[in-house]
C-alpha cells in the first residue's frame, strides 16, 4: 500500500548501453584457446634409468680370524644397500639366526632392518673364510631399483670380541666397477664388483664354496 492515494510515476526508461570491442572487426570470427594444465605446463621429472639387465652386484666378504682367540665364538654379521639418499633398500643377508644375538647388530637395526626369524635372508653363522653375496638391483619388496650409487655396509659382531662396521660407495650404471671393503679387526680387506653375470663360476665362488661347510653348527649358548 502507498502513503498516498496517487499512483507513483513511472520510472525513465534505461539509457542504450553500448558496447564495443576493441581491436576486433565487426563480423569477425574469435577464437579462445584453453590455458594450458598445469601438468602440460610443468616440465616432467626425468624417470631414472632401469638397472642393467643381466648386471649384479658381488660382495666377496671375509671373515676374519677372532680379534680374541681365545673366544672364538662365530659372529653375526649383516650386509644390506642404502641408496644415495642413505635409505636402506635391501638388505642381503644376515649369518645369524639367533635373537637373542641379532639384536647387537645395532647398525642395521637403525638404519631399517629388522629380524625375521627362517626369513630368506637370514642363515646361520658361519666360522671365518670368504663367503661371496650377490644383488640383483631389487629391493627388499622384490621391486627393480634404477641404476645409481648405492653404499654396500657391513656390520659385524662377535660374542667376547669386537664390533665393527664397514662400507663403500659404488656406482651402478652400464659400466663395470668394484671397491674395496676395509678390513677391520674381524674381517679381513674384502672386494666388491659389480658388472654382467659371469656365464661361469668364479674363481671367489669356488673358494667361497671350499671354505664354507655345507651345514655349518648353530652358534654355540654361552655357559
Amino acid at each position: 500500500m502507498f502513503a498516498s492515494g496517487h499512483a507513483p510515476a513511472a520510472p525513465s526508461p534505461a539509457a542504450p548501453t553500448a558496447t564495443a570491442t576493441v581491436g576486433v572487426t565487426p563480423g569477425a570470427k574469435i577464437e579462445s584457446k584453453p590455458a594450458p594444465s598445469p601438468a602440460v605446463a610443468a616440465t616432467a621429472a626425468p624417470v631414472p634409468a632401469a638397472w642393467p639387465k643381466d648386471f649384479q652386484l658381488t660382495i666377496a666378504f671375509d671373515i676374519g680370524a677372532p680379534s680374541v682367540p681365545a673366544k672364538a665364538y662365530r659372529p653375526y654379521v649383516a650386509f644390506w644397500i642404502q641408496d644415495a639418499e642413505g635409505y636402506l633398500v635391501r638388505t642381503l643377508g644376515v649369518l645369524g639366526n639367533d635373537s637373542r644375538f641379532n639384536s647387537h647388530l645395532t647398525g642395521w637395526r637403525r638404519a631399517g632392518g629388522y629380524f625375521v626369524y627362517n626369513s630368506p635372508v637370514t642363515r646361520a653363522t658361519r666360522p671365518s673364510g670368504i663367503y661371496t653375496l650377490t644383488w640383483d638391483g631389487r629391493d627388499d619388496y622384490g621391486l627393480p631399483l634404477p641404476k645409481g650409487t648405492y653404499t654396500v655396509w657391513v656390520e659385524l659382531v662377535r660374542e667376547e670380541g669386537r664390533h665393527t662396521q664397514t662400507s663403500a660407495t659404488i656406482v651402478c650404471d652400464d659400466a663395470p666397477h668394484s671397491v674395496e671393503l676395509a678390513a677391520t679387526v674381524e674381517s679381513g680387506a674384502s672386494k666388491i664388483t659389480y658388472g654382467p653375470k659371469p656365464t661361469t663360476p668364479s674363481a671367489s665362488v669356488a673358494v667361497t664354496q671350499a671354505v664354507a661347510p655345507a651345514v655349518p653348527p648353530a652358534f654355540p649358548s654361552r655357559p
